[in-house]
């Protein structure tokens, strides 16, 4: 196997395949948007395969270090190097204690015809060239042979680059070495060269010119980016950073960066400590604060030997940082016009047209997307579904809202059923205020009919939200059957509860009438693409839950909120339908670690002479997963998160609840054998689960999910919005009395065509009336209307 099996839009350009090749069959092309790939010589190649082994992106699963880095905000003690660094000067301290050690520093450094390459330091003049944030991809070269040659040697080795560089790096060595320390930048995404090689033309800047892109003259927070003598502007300013913080040119593989999160594979990351200034007021004095991340021993270790050298070096809370690194949770987005950016600049168009026509234009509106699911019931999945599908969407360029269904349901208020139900769900009703963004409350189908005029796409899904024993009363709701025919309509990641279709006859064609309305179907298990296809000839495809698209870090502001002391080690419980047998046998495997048990789940109070379950708040669920020792359920978004927290967990099989969701999920990621039918004499079978390799396959399947959602997000409804129709009466033929306009199913009166008089919703069932276009006057049920 040779690199040739990693696909375009994957290869980050690392050059570890061209670095190891023993017979230089490889060499690094630069293809038309100005990205190098690597190009094998197939006559010279021997298919040694250590061009395989040296890629980076194929093993990123081994490419990460720790989960839980440490973070701190760093000052340099020397202002002249914090304010000539882009941020705190940290770089500038670790590269000249390996300097003084008579070791060598590799950094990005423009050459003398203003290309940026990867260069070796051995002085501290060497070093200047190498500090600061350049905003365009550098070119490796040989730089990986050098390293090797320099360890060889015995010499210290500092290695700064973006992550995918410095996992090229250990790829291409095959191992770590004691005097070998990386550091890997926080990255945004690397520009196209051939951009800013443009960018520079269009100037009329000659060699060797001054290129600072994060000038501090006016302070940290206002940095400016110059170039040569013809440039001095801020970075809101100038064209090309607008350019580049839009995402509108940055390598095809930066969309789906194996190496984002907090797993890095440097021994150190460097960045900028945004947001300092909110989390500790000292911290920001507009000279520039460091966020630095120790993934390593190694790390810490020389990182303690060097604070005489700080001035601030002080340990902060990851969640102080996350929400102002985004690049620490997701990859960036790519801008929905980079293709036809690259098409025109393809064709040979100056800078200048390329600023008029994608950098100086406003951006279309993003378009508002309506979620539906059963955010009604009270349990921590369905409020954990709509965060983590809000948020997805929200990262795929469009406007999330979560639609406020309530079904109308007949329980008299103060009666023990509505009481129970108001304690049930306090704390759920908490986080959906905290966390969701809501539409109004919608209680039937006319009220999810007005959404049709704010939201320009809907989507269902996930959970169980076509399992005919819960919705079947909703069936047409849960079908979008409200949305208007103009309206882009997908599902994601819905599902059926079992591997067969439990409807009737009458249920199936509704059904298959209104799949059809919808752009694009995907369901969550294996089986829902069977039914999908053999009862209601529509073709779908499976997608992760949503849960499972964000990170451990994506859900760190939901467990800040938390107060709650955890205890010592112990086991998680949450069992939906326990039996005294199960917290019998739970407690025994608890008992023989040592460990406690907690019931994650809540606990039971009787209301209105019965019993409800009274859950944990969100925030305290999550917080008490992500610490336990081990997790016992038979809850699926409990193995979802379990997943997501890296926790060793066995599940128990609850058949009432369906199989087929879990046999699924599990069988994704070569775990069904912790699917097991009883706890009744179980115990661990002492393997640890092997989480690198299921965050690469985690990385396979979000890929997919995002790219499933980016395409329906993009896409028109099935028919064209309605066109508005226009009656006018005129006094005497000639004088306009009234102009009456119908659009979209809202019908508008105006008296001289300028004061309105009256305005009339039709709804599925009623009409409304509103008196001068606003006040609400009178409802008038259709008996023609469904």
């Amino acid at each position: 196997m040779t690199v040739h099996s990693v696909a375009p839009e994957d290869c980050c350009g690392c050059s570890a395949c061209f670095n190891i090749c023993p017979v230089q069959a490889i060499t690094m092309q630069e293809d038309r948007e100005g990205f190098k790939y690597p190009k094998i010589d197939e006559r010279s190649c021997i298919n040694c395969g250590k061009c395989e082994k040296a890629c980076p992106v194929l093993h990123a699963e081994t490419a990460g270090r720790t989960l839980h880095p440490a973070f701190y905000a760093v000052w340099n003690r020397q202002d002249e190097a914090r304010l000539s660094s882009s941020s705190g000067g940290v770089f500038r301290v670790l590269a000249e204690d390996v300097l003084a050690d008579g070791g060598v520093v590799y950094g990005a450094a423009f050459d003398v015809h203003n290309r940026l390459r990867h260069v070796r330091a051995e002085s501290a003049d060497a070093l200047v060239p190498l500090t600061g944030s350049k905003y365009v991809q550098s070119e490796i070269g040989t730089a990986f042979c050098q390293v090797r040659a320099d360890l060889k040697n015995g010499r210290r080795v500092l290695f700064t680059g973006t992550p995918c560089q410095v996992a090229g790096l250990y790829a291409f060595l095959g191992c770590d070495d004691a005097n070998l320390l990386t550091a890997d930048v926080l990255c945004h995404g690397v520009p196209s060269p051939a951009v800013f090689e443009r960018y520079l033309e269009s100037l009329g800047v000659g060699e060797k010119c001054r290129i600072e892109f994060r000038n501090k003259d006016n302070g940290w927070k206002k940095y400016e980016v110059v170039v040569g003598d013809r440039v001095h502007e801020t970075f809101r300013a100038n064209a090309y950073m607008k350019g580049f913080l839009s995402n509108l040119y940055l390598r095809p593989s930066c969309a789906s960066c194996r190496f984002v999160g907090c797993r890095r594979p440097g021994d150190l990351t460097l960045g900028d400590f945004w947001g300092a200034g909110n989390f500790r007021k000292r911290y920001d004095d507009d000279k520039g604060t460091s966020l630095v991340l120790l993934n390593s021993p190694k790390a810490r270790l020389i990182f303690q030997t060097l604070q005489d050298k700080f001035s601030l070096a002080e340990q902060v809370p990851s969640d102080s940082a996350v929400p102002f690194n985004p690049t620490l949770v997701h990859a960036s987005k790519p801008d929905a016009r980079r293709a036809a950016f690259f098409d025109d600049f393809k064709a040979g168009k100056s800078w200048e047209e390329l600023v008029a026509a994608y950098i100086t234009t406003e951006k279309p509106p993003r378009r508002k997307t309506g979620i539906l699911n059963l955010l009604h019931t009270n349990n921590f999945g369905a409020c954990l579904v709509a965060y983590a599908l809000q948020t997805a969407i929200e990262r795929c360029g469009s406007k999330a809202q979560v639609i406020n269904y309530r079904p109308e349901k007949k329980a008299r208020p103060f009666s023990g059923a509505f009481r129970r139900e108001r304690a049930a769900g306090r704390n759920f009703e908490k986080f959906r205020r905290r966390f969701l963004n809501l539409t109004r409350v919608c209680r039937n189908m006319d009220d999810l009919s007005e959404l049709n005029a704010s939201l320009d796409s809907f989507v269902v899904g996930s959970d169980q939200v076509w399992r005919f024993r819960y919705v079947y009363r909703f069936l047409q709701e849960y079908l979008l059957a409200f949305a208007a025919p103009s309206k882009t309509l997908f599902s994601y990641a819905a599902s059926f509860g079992t591997d067969f279709w439990e409807g009737n006859d009458q249920a199936t064609e509704i059904m298959r009438e209104k799949l059809l309305r919808f752009n694009r179907v995907s369901v969550r298990e294996e089986s829902g693409i069977a039914i999908c296809r053999e009862a209601f000839g529509s073709e779908a495809v499976r997608v992760l839950d949503p849960t499972l698209l964000l990170s451990a870090a994506d859900y760190a502001p939901i467990i800040k909120e938390s107060q709650l002391k955890l205890p010592g080690r112990y086991v998680a419980k949450m069992i939906l339908d326990e039996t005294p047998e199960a917290a019998a046998e739970v407690e025994r495997l608890a008992k023989e670690k040592g460990w406690e048990v907690v019931d994650i789940y809540g606990s039971r109070k009787k209301i209105g002479g019965k019993e409800a379950m009274l859950c944990r708040p969100v925030g305290d669920w999550l917080k008490l997963l992500q610490n336990a020792d081990y997790v016992v359920t038979d809850s699926f978004h409990c193995v979802c998160f379990s997943l997501i927290f890296e926790k060793q967990f066995i599940c128990v099989v609850n058949p009432e609840r369906g199989i087929s969701r879990l046999d699924s999920l599990l069988g994704i990621f070569g775990l069904r054998d912790r699917l097991i039918d009883s706890l009744k004499g179980f115990r661990p079978d002492g393997r640890e689960t092997d989480y690198r390799q299921i965050e690469r396959l985690l990385q396979v399947e979000r890929k997919k999910a995002y790219r499933y959602l980016s395409d329906c997000l993009s896409q028109p409804g099935k028919s064209p919005a309605p066109r508005k129709e226009v009656r006018d009466w005129c006094l005497f033929g000639v004088i306009p009395l009234l102009r009456q306009t119908l659009k979209g199913g809202i019908e508008i009166t105006k008296l001289f065509n300028i004061i309105p008089l009256m305005k009339v919703k039709h709804l599925p069932t009623k009409y409304k009336y509103y008196l001068g276009g606003v006040l609400p006057l009178l409802t008038l049920k259709s008996k023609h209307k469904k």
